[in-house]
């Protein structure tokens, strides 16, 4: 036999695989989904400094506050999360999706009416 363990252990450890971006896109769910998340990231991105600036200029609240406000929001959302996914999980689809559109159609309203 050539050489020891340790020697086979770290030719082995060594021998490095080929990435092949295709490939991770399809184990991630094909590139639909993959396009989505790209989309969804950018508009997360985008969103939170805006919602910054228009709570310290429209709604007149502190940097800290207006922070709070959106640290308590995605802590919210973050702790409904199982909670709503059992929920969805279960059936409940269109309920969810009603919910969710009547959310945004509020939060439109009220960002369009003048104070």
């Amino acid at each position: 036999m050539v050489g020891s363990a340790a020697e086979r252990t770290v030719d082995a450890m060594a021998t490095t695989t080929k990435l092949q971006p295709r490939a991770l896109v399809r184990a991630s769910g094909g590139p639909r989904y993959a396009v989505a998340l790209a989309v969804d990231a950018l508009g997360t991105g985008l969103l939170r400094p805006f919602l910054l600036l228009y709570g310290m200029t429209v709604l007149r609240l502190s940097a800290s506050a207006t922070g709070i406000a959106m640290t308590v929001g995605v802590v919210v959302g973050l702790v409904c999360m199982p909670a709503v996914g059992r929920w969805l999980d279960r059936g409940a689809r269109s309920t969810g999706l009603a919910s969710h559109g009547s959310a945004a159609l509020w939060g439109s309203l009220a960002a369009a009416t003048p104070s």
